[in-house]
């Protein structure tokens, strides 16, 4: 009886010991991504509005020279237009 009772002791204590052991904790590490949006203008010399100045149109002559002249300031116009739509594209991202 006394082997029985200093076995069941060791046992108890075993066990005793066993649950007194903690584990160590791991940190916990976690990743914030932020998103940040950033407001980008467009460069002042595609937005420029474009000039056109008038002129007397007194005969047939004048009045074709003039309306070469409306056509250059119409292409001007167009090369901002397309700059503005290619750094807009460019841009989106």
């Amino acid at each position: 009886m006394k082997q029985l009772r200093t076995g069941l002791m060791i046992a108890c204590l075993a066990l005793l010991s066993a649950c007194s052991s903690t584990q160590e904790l791991e940190p916990v590490v976690r990743t914030v991504v932020q998103t940040k949006y950033e407001f980008v203008l467009m460069p002042n010399e595609f937005i420029q509005p474009c000039n056109v100045s008038a002129h007397v149109v007194g005969d047939n002559a004048s009045h074709s020279q003039y309306t070469v002249y409306l056509e250059s300031v119409i292409d001007i116009c167009n090369k901002q237009l397309r700059k503005a739509r290619d750094w807009n594209n460019a841009n989106r991202d």
